[in-house]
């Protein structure tokens, strides 16, 4: 995954994290916490902040793009954001619903 299509999805509410648990692992939903932090001096140096669950943060870096651990922690869903669908399915009902 790229730089690029990382923050695309990110942005677009697309982005998963994968946390694991004694019991086992799961995925969370992503969102971004912040601007992406460049450096003037290393120009190929980079962090995004993000946000999942309630109160948990992490920052993925330049360094994790190139040892390949994005793909191991991260994957993109294809389908829309939650969001997006809680306001879809109100409106349906909205529709439905008898004056």
């Amino acid at each position: 995954m790229t730089r690029d299509a990382f923050e695309n999805a990110l942005d677009a509410g697309q982005l998963q994290t994968l946390i694991i648990y004694r019991e086992g692992e799961k995925w969370y939903t992503c969102r971004r916490n912040g601007k992406t932090k460049t450096w003037k001096r290393d120009g190929s140096r980079w962090e995004i902040p993000i946000k999942f669950r309630w109160r948990d943060t992490l920052r993925v870096e330049s360094k994790h793009f190139y040892n390949g651990e994005v793909d191991k922690w991260f994957r993109v869903v294809q389908d829309e954001p939650a969001m997006f669908k809680i306001t879809e399915m109100l409106r349906t009902d909205d529709e439905s619903a008898p004056c």
